[in-house]
């Protein structure tokens, strides 16, 4: 994706530029400002939103900063973050030329996450913004929430589109797929996957999938399916505490 750009900051974020279009441009959850501006600079960008999933400081901690120099708007769901001026509900839709943003409130991870679904008429593209909430082959830690609240914002995101690319708030792709492999080691799908993910991390580049392959791969997408509650002989329960033994599971890995 040409528009998208992807910055590894902190220890393990990303941060997206997306240039919607030759000079203008959005960011998500810049937990940090310095690479942000950088990119933005060198690639004579206007910075008009920022957008962000949820109220931790890797995921805001440079909102603030890059308002007050770009005198941008910044887009959240949360009233715990203190410098908002568009708060958006549930599947409001924000405009910039040809890109619309719908907010999907996924809460779990923490009680204000949103994720945002964009799709970019002129480029045909659909992208999922996710933060903590779901990660590639992976899924983040229940603070704020139960767990079938979290795994009701992982079915949220999986109804979308098989071809939307799944952009998520941190790297820990390759941890996810050992996981997975833990639990299912004759998985031949995952198995690739993380071969491929090895490569990518290699070279610096981002691992990022779409949500079809997301729902064949991701093991927590995956409770209800019989293959997951045969191996955790857990057949006959709701699909909410398959899910907790699997995320309970992947605390202690």
């Amino acid at each position: 994706m040409g528009k998208l750009i992807t910055i590894p900051a902190l220890f393990d974020n990303y941060i997206y530029i997306y240039r919607y279009d030759d000079r203008e441009a959005f960011v998500v959850d810049p937990g940090e400002s310095r690479a942000v501006i950088k990119v933005l600079r060198a690639q004579n960008l206007s910075l008009r939103a920022i957008l962000i999933t949820h109220h931790h400081a890797d995921h805001c901690g440079g909102a603030e900063q890059m308002q007050k120099l770009f005198n941008c708007d910044i887009i959240a769901a949360s009233k715990r973050i203190a410098t908002p001026n568009c708060s958006v509900k549930d599947h409001q839709k924000v405009s910039f030329g040809g890109i619309s943003i719908e907010a999907i409130f996924t809460p779990g991870h923490t009680s204000d996450s949103v994720s945002y679904y964009m799709t970019d008429q002129q480029m045909g593209e659909k992208v999922i913004f996710t933060g903590d909430t779901l990660f590639t082959g992976g899924c983040g830690r229940v603070f704020e929430c139960d767990m079938a609240t979290m795994y009701n914002s992982l079915c949220k995101l999986s109804s979308l589109p098989d071809d939307t690319l799944v952009c998520t708030g941190h790297n820990y792709t390759l941890e996810n797929y050992r996981f997975s492999l833990n639990i299912e080691p004759d998985n031949e799908l995952v198995r690739d996957c993380l071969k491929k993910a090895l490569s990518q991390e290699e070279q610096d580049e981002p691992y990022i999938t779409n949500m079809a392959q997301e729902k064949k791969t991701n093991i927590f997408l995956r409770s209800d399916t019989l293959e997951i509650r045969s191996i955790l002989k857990m057949q006959d329960v709701d699909v909410a505490k398959v899910f907790s033994e699997l995320r309970k599971k992947k605390d202690s890995f």
